[in-house]
């Protein structure tokens, strides 16, 4: 009966250090937005707040640089998710990304909950730079992924960083 005990409390704390690790942090950007977060593991993490946005920086030794921007942005507040605009205007969307870019490559993909996210970088060989972008009620949500040390961005380091945007749950408390 100890053995089993010991064994049932044993699986309950690795349970417990699971759970742990994969638990959420609340990430609050003003009263109406709140971000619930899974960070990648062993990344450090800094929240700046300026203000207008809310920049969450997560680094990693070795490892691309990634910087979440949140900001509202009021040409889009009517809109839950980048999926609900009409294809004219999600490109009209994706030209006003593109615009600080001398030759972008643009490809649409989804998180694991199917919501829309432009992903953008440079049409080079050697990628230092890259972003995922969507909308949600009307914030921005701008992932960027930045390749330190002459190094490039994978398709490695955009996983992990579409893994940001698929463990996070907005929670939206406004109108």
């Amino acid at each position: 009966m100890k053995k089993l005990l010991a064994i049932v409390m044993a699986v309950m704390m690795l349970m417990g250090v699971a759970l742990a690790e994969n638990a959420k942090t609340p990430v609050v950007y003003d009263n109406n937005l709140t971000l619930n977060m899974v960070f990648p593991a062993d990344y450090e993490v800094s929240i700046e707040d300026n203000g207008m946005y809310k920049l969450i920086r997560m680094t990693k030794e070795n490892a691309p640089e990634l910087t979440l921007l949140i900001c509202p942005d009021d040409e889009y507040a009517d809109l839950e998710r980048l999926n609900d605009m009409e294809e004219a205007d999600q490109e009209a969307f994706t030209l006003s990304l593109m615009e600080d870019y001398h030759d972008a490559n643009v490809t649409w993909l989804k998180t694991e909950f199917d919501t829309d996210v432009v992903l953008l970088n440079e049409n080079s060989a050697t990628i230092d730079y890259a972003e995922l972008v969507t909308l949600y009620h009307g914030y921005l949500i701008d992932l960027q992924i930045v390749a330190l040390d002459d190094k490039a961005v994978t398709e490695d380091d955009i996983a992990v960083a579409m893994k940001v945007l698929s463990d996070m749950d907005f929670v939206y408390t406004g109108k």
